[in-house]
């Protein structure tokens, strides 16, 4: 039986994250929190912070370390820094950070409190919010974790300032899934290529209301899912030909594959098809996979975790703002979608 959904946690949005995030550290003694960085947020992000005298934990930033080497070395560097369970975990940096670093909090002596400050577009939007944390195994995707939700996310522009355009970019492909699955009056806005923080906003507070519904992923959670069956296989290609792929760009190119399905099996009209196609290119600049990056990804397809059975499981868009989740195909119905 699976658990009743645990309260949401607190969306904290404001212009101040050093003065929210001092006053939840003042909460606890200095000793009693520690922050979890990679290599770029510790220059860049963590001086926003003005915090002193608190341990900080650093890894090598990119997607090719949220693994289990790493996983045991931020451990490690709990038990070297006397962490108990009234320490208070505060990551700061993006969708990589949120996930290794709130899995390592919800497994270490059990479970210790934690605080996402996502530090990217995809965070804030998508990967900081809802309680899935984890990392990857073997070279697929988050294959090991829990679902464990963080005390607060704090969300700031602040560290959108000097943020490169192409995590931007990657980032909108969340943002785009998530209109196309909930939100049909966030969908027209998108045939614009200006983005505000209103929009980035109303993405984390629609993904938080979904997990309040239906945390353990048994339901509608999963229409977030969409662009990820085909975008996880062709991320964790990449990553096994040695050349990472970020995420977004991965999720986009997932997205106008299984559009393309959903066409194909009568549930998308070509016409809306051809709307997010246009709006996936407009704010990612990505296009349709080749057909030999296609053929490679499948093989990645049957070790999905969200597949049931012998099929293959996806949440594809039924329409601007609407879709279907947990539908399933076999091997042989996934074909080339052009």
């Amino acid at each position: 039986m699976i658990p009743s959904s645990p309260d949401e946690s607190e969306l904290l949005f404001t212009n101040s994250v050093a003065t929210e995030v001092q006053r939840i550290v003042a909460a606890h003694s200095p000793a009693a929190s520690l922050i979890i960085c990679d290599s770029n947020t510790v220059l860049h992000c963590l001086p926003v912070l003005k915090l002193h005298n608190i341990p900080v934990i650093v890894f090598q930033a990119g997607e090719e370390n949220k693994n289990e080497r790493v996983l045991f070395e931020v451990l490690d560097q709990f038990k070297s820094n006397k962490a108990q369970r009234s320490t208070l975990i505060l990551n700061l940096g993006g969708g990589v950070v949120s996930d290794l670093g709130g899995f390592a909090a919800s497994i270490y002596l059990r479970g210790l409190q934690f605080v996402n400050i996502p530090t990217t577009l995809l965070a804030m939007a998508d990967a900081a919010i809802g309680g899935k944390t984890g990392i990857d195994f073997k070279g697929l995707k988050n294959m090991i974790g829990s679902f464990t939700l963080p005390k607060k996310v704090i969300i700031d522009p602040v560290f959108l300032q000097t943020l490169p355009e192409e995590e931007t970019k990657s980032a909108m492909a969340e943002v785009i899934k998530t209109a196309w699955m909930f939100d049909s009056d966030l969908v027209h806005t998108l045939d614009s290529s200006k983005l505000n923080m209103d929009t980035i906003n109303r993405c984390a507070a629609l993904k938080n209301e979904v997990q309040v519904r239906d945390f353990y992923d048994a339901g509608e959670r999963q229409k977030l899912n969409f662009g990820h069956t085909i975008g996880h296989a062709y991320e964790a290609l990449m990553l096994q030909k040695g050349n990472p792929v970020k995420h977004g760009f991965a999720v986009a190119a997932g997205m106008l594959a299984e559009a393309k399905m959903a066409v194909i099996h009568g549930l998308l009209s070509e016409e809306l098809y051809e709307k997010l196609r246009f709006q996936i290119y407009l704010h990612t600049g990505i296009e349709a996979l080749t057909q030999e990056q296609f053929d490679a990804l499948k093989v990645f397809l049957i070790h999905d975790k969200k597949n049931k059975g012998e099929g293959i499981s996806f949440a594809l868009p039924s329409g601007a703002g609407t879709g279907k989740f947990g539908y399933v195909l076999s091997e042989s119905e996934i074909r080339y979608p052009h």
